[in-house]
């Protein structure tokens, strides 16, 4: 866990009124899906709202592709009860049907697992007492909207089956300690409660782990798989000369589609690259990509074909992307001009930060993953990056938030200091992908620091419970084995959090919150025992159904017995207390908007 830094009381006396204020409205973590009450949802709810789980829930599917659609929705309904499928029902029109075909047709095209996992997401919503059909979980998964005279020849006359926004960084080489491959990025929106963390076992292809899919449509980045191979951002870039179009990214599916099919086929970063740029016009499957060997690109455009590789950018052996072009050779669209023109905005191009005209704070984000990755490079480790998304930007210099939210579209961001740590950060992921079963994972759920600031106007977003901290998933070769490697650290990770906790005495104000907090990991550990026990007794999906909820178990035991040990030991969150020099010294050579100093 890295040696011990002593905190100011003060600090930890705040959080562990944080702690006692969450433990008072939420009571237990452990909403057992248990043999007294099978239908419960493990996430908490208010008045019949759902409420955003403190420790990010994990799917595990494995077998056919049927079998793998039936127990996402079956973990689905465990995990959040019924109230997503209720959403999804609804009746189609002539016109409608006629566009879900069309969606159909590039299904079965270029990604043809996904109609069986479709019937098999549907059967298990109707067996959880909300009947659903096919269509309903394709529209779910695409959308209504239509493009007429773009219908592909002859997806009208098939049949639908019956019933039954983000940063990202990969590093490698001279750039990391062991010189091995690390990845991260985050999705950065509102926090929204349906998303969770996918381990997938499928029967043919790769396994792999993914961060945030089913019911959140803003992207899912970062993934991995057991080749080696990351899919770390969705690459921004521009669309350009390609149009929305038929199971592309006009739905909740969109690209996340084209993702999961090629994590799913691809070994390397070359046959990524060629899927990627393989898929149908439209599709705009983009995003920066990266494997063990350091082959990484970044595909910002596919009309024209615009691929960024390490060094454009004066990088020395990683590669990043936020949520703007950093490639010259892709200028302003002339719509972007006008947005520009109408906020008074000039249109400049800042290196290591790329085009102001498209996304202003995303041009500052890039400005501190080039600044971190350039000047600490050979020291670039997961504690590192752990780092990297603690690290808090400075409170905007206006008098109030209310007025630095007002005056950054004025002043072109003046005033701001966006970092990619924010209370934006919906879900973070960090992947030490490995080229067979010893792949780490690390995930959250909301932003890991305790410090951290909106990255622009309505980004103040906060996670009830939150841990602020991550939890380690190892893509193991099978879900038994995925589970006893979450167990295994999470003894480790009670362990240390029991050492630093038996420094204190009764006399101390954080004794009891802290040592109920550390019961609550302890809790979550007695769960992940029991449901190992069982899914070791079971077949089938209810054997998945239960190593999935033994390591929802086991990884929020991690999480909560992280808590309380950073609460205690604390947690870096400045490149100085890793034993590093100062960020922004005179010693490095560091890059803003001024330029290169």
């Amino acid at each position: 866990m890295g040696e011990s830094r002593k905190i100011p009381f003060w600090m930890v006396l705040i959080v562990c009124i944080g702690v006692a204020a969450v433990l008072a409205a939420a009571g237990s973590d452990v909403a057992l899906a248990s043999a007294q009450d099978a239908d419960t949802p493990e996430i908490p709810f208010v008045d019949g709202a759902p409420v955003t789980p403190a420790v990010r829930p994990v799917i595990v599917l494995s077998g056919t592709d049927y079998d793998m659609g039936y127990q996402h929705y079956q973990q689905l309904a465990q995990i959040f009860g019924t109230y997503p499928f209720e959403a999804m029902q609804r009746t189609f029109t002539d016109e409608e049907l006629v566009t879900l075909k069309a969606h159909q047709w590039y299904i079965k095209e270029y990604t043809p697992e996904l109609i069986e996992q479709f019937k098999g997401m549907a059967q298990a919503a109707t067996d959880a007492g909300v009947p659903l059909s096919y269509a309903e979980v394709l529209a779910n998964k695409t959308t209504l909207a239509s493009y007429p005279g773009t219908e592909p020849e002859g997806s009208a006359d098939d049949e639908l089956p019956p019933t039954g926004g983000c940063s990202g960084f990969a590093a490698w080489g001279s750039t990391t300690r062991d010189h091995k491959l690390i990845a991260s990025g985050s999705v950065d929106h509102e926090n929204l409660v349906e998303s969770y963390l996918l381990v997938v076992f499928p029967e043919t292809g790769n396994d792999f782990v993914i961060s945030s899919f089913e019911l959140d449509s803003h992207g899912s980045h970062p993934g991995m798989n057991d080749k080696g191979l990351c899919y770390v951002h969705h690459g921004a870039g521009l669309a350009l000369n390609e149009q929305a179009g038929y199971a592309t990214c006009s739905g909740r599916g969109g690209t996340e589609f084209y993702v999961l099919h090629t994590l799913r086929f691809a070994d390397n970063a070359a046959q990524a690259k060629q899927m990627q740029l393989d898929y149908p016009s439209g599709a705009r499957s983009r995003g920066l990509w990266a494997d063990t060997s350091g082959d990484a690109f970044d595909i910002e455009s596919r009309d024209p074909q615009t691929i960024r590789l390490a060094g454009e950018n004066g990088e020395k052996d990683f590669l990043y992307a936020t949520n703007n072009c950093l490639t010259k050779k892709i200028t302003p669209t002339e719509d972007q001009a006008v947005l520009a023109k109408y906020f008074g905005w000039d249109i400049k191009y800042v290196r290591h930060g790329g085009w102001t005209a498209m996304d202003e704070d995303a041009v500052r984000r890039n400005l501190l993953i080039w600044n971190m990755l350039y000047n600490y490079r050979g020291k670039v480790d997961l504690d590192f990056v752990k780092m990297m998304w603690r690290f808090p930007g400075r409170m905007p210099k206006y008098p109030s938030l209310e007025a630095a939210d007002a005056g950054m579209y004025e002043n072109q961001s003046a005033g701001w200091d966006s970092k990619i740590c924010a209370l934006g950060n919906a879900t973070i992921g960090i992947c030490l992908p490995d080229d067979g079963d010893n792949g780490l994972f690390y995930t959250s759920n909301g932003t890991v620091s305790r410090r951290a600031n909106a990255q622009c106007p309505d980004y103040y977003y906060f996670t009830p419970g939150a841990t602020h901290t991550f939890y380690e998933v190892q893509l193991a070769d099978n879900a038994a084995d995925v589970v006893a490697a979450a167990q295994h650290r999470a003894m480790y990770n009670m362990a240390y959090a029991n050492i630093q906790l038996r420094k204190l005495t009764y006399s101390d104000t954080a004794f009891e919150l802290l040592t109920e907090l550390f019961d609550k990991a302890a809790e979550q550990w007695d769960k992940g025992d029991y449901y190992l026990g069982l899914a070791e007794k079971t077949a089938g999906n209810e054997s998945v159904a239960n190593y999935a909820k033994a390591l929802r178990g086991f990884t929020a035991c991690q999480a909560r017995a992280n808590q309380v040990y950073e609460a205690l030991a604390g947690a870096p969150d400045t490149p100085t207390d890793l034993g590093l020099r100062k960020y922004w010294g005179t010693w490095g050579t560091w890059s803003s908007y001024l330029g290169s100093h």
